[in-house]
């Protein structure tokens, strides 16, 4: 389960989470499927690494939002994270412009391009 969390912190796992349609997660619905307090969630998905999430607080973390140790998940991911990075900055990112949750995004999207807030 380990295997690539380094590569995919917290905060960018939140950020790749979707529906099986790809509209992105809310909050509330990662916490339904993840089985995790909304104060857990809130709090997993502000951390830039994983140390201070506990295993099995991470397992299902990784489960709602999708799981990196999946090769087609990983690859995927890494498709959606190169097209971002390749956009200049005004379009990066765009799939969340105008979601009711964009305000979270552009905080998880500082988390990951810059470290720890």
């Amino acid at each position: 389960m380990t295997r690539h969390l380094d590569e995919f912190s917290p905060a960018l796992c939140r950020l790749m989470a979707r529906f099986t349609d790809g509209r992105p997660m809310s909050t509330d619905s990662l916490r339904l499927v993840s089985r995790l307090t909304r104060a857990d969630v809130e709090f997993i998905q502000r951390q830039p690494t994983w140390d201070r999430v506990t295993i099995g607080d991470a397992k299902k973390f990784l489960e709602a939002t999708g799981n990196p140790n999946d090769p087609v998940v990983r690859k995927r991911w890494k498709v959606r994270i190169t097209r971002n990075e390749r956009r200049v900055p005004a379009r990066r990112w765009v799939e969340f412009h105008g979601d009711p949750e964009e305000s979270l995004y552009r905080e998880l999207i500082k988390i990951v391009t810059e470290g720890a807030p």
